[in-house]
């Protein structure tokens, strides 16, 4: 019962992002700029070609946290 209330909530949600015809900007902490830092180091000395994705829980409650308190 909850995890349908849950899906219903996150699709609506989903489906409301995709219709915005802009980027969110997400707030990062301290700490949390200085992971994302340390991962670009990382990827930059060892030469790596890639794109660092962030996903799941994190993601998800940054995202929340900006639609229920952030500014538009």
């Amino acid at each position: 019962m909850v995890y349908n209330i849950m899906l219903k909530i996150y699709k609506n949600i989903y489906l409301y992002l995709k219709g915005m015809d802009k980027q969110i900007a997400i707030n990062l902490t301290h700490d949390e700029q200085k992971i994302f830092k340390m991962l670009k180091q990382y990827r930059d000395e060892l030469g790596l070609n890639t794109v660092l994705r962030v996903a799941g829980g994190w993601v998800r409650d940054k995202v929340m946290y900006f639609l229920f308190v952030g500014s538009w």
